[in-house]
């Protein structure tokens, strides 16, 4: 199951690495270097419970969401701020997800939501709750394969008590 997942994430930040300068106009080389520096560190931070989400636009650039973990979510302390909410539980497509095997539809929706909102992180729990922000608190246990990574991160996002997180990647502007 993981394996296609794995795949399609490594072709995504190849095809988004690659092209990062004719979609972006004029890059510096540093600025190059720079944003592919980052795919490199994210893509060596991932953990026991993949996940691959597609690049998506935000704002004419292909930006990326890494996953960064899934966590157990319990109070008093929590990965991301509990106020920092919009749920989207009301607009889950059941059977999109069943057939696609994932939601990254919604994951897209958040992912979109965390550029606008200007922060680099952003989780989902309960199947359609997301949250952002800058830092997050990552001292909450990770949920690894044995725990059951279908039982508290299907579909790519968190159930009950449990986020997935992800950090946006954007390219850097190009220069004036």
């Amino acid at each position: 199951m993981y394996g296609g997942s794995i795949i399609l994430a490594v072709v995504a930040v190849v095809f988004t690495a690659a092209t990062a300068k004719t979609n972006l106009g004029e890059l510096s080389d540093e600025q190059h270097e720079r944003f592919l520096q980052d795919i490199k560190i994210m893509e060596g931070r991932r953990q026991d419970c993949r996940t691959s989400v597609p690049a998506f636009d935000c704002g004419g650039n292909a930006c990326i969401a890494f996953f960064d973990g899934c966590y157990h979510n319990t109070g008093p302390d929590y990965v991301l701020p509990k106020s920092s909410l919009v749920n989207l539980r009301g607009t889950i497509d059941w059977q999109k997800w069943t057939t696609a095997g994932n939601a990254a539809d919604l994951i897209i929706r958040c992912a979109k939501l965390a550029v606008q909102k200007n922060k680099q992180y952003f989780g989902v729990e309960f199947y359609g709750e997301c949250y952002f922000g800058d830092s997050p608190d990552q001292s909450q246990p990770k949920v690894t394969v044995q725990d059951g990574c279908d039982k508290f991160c299907a579909y790519d996002v968190g159930g009950a008590n449990a986020i997935v997180l992800y950090r946006v990647i954007t390219p850097p502007s190009g220069q004036s």
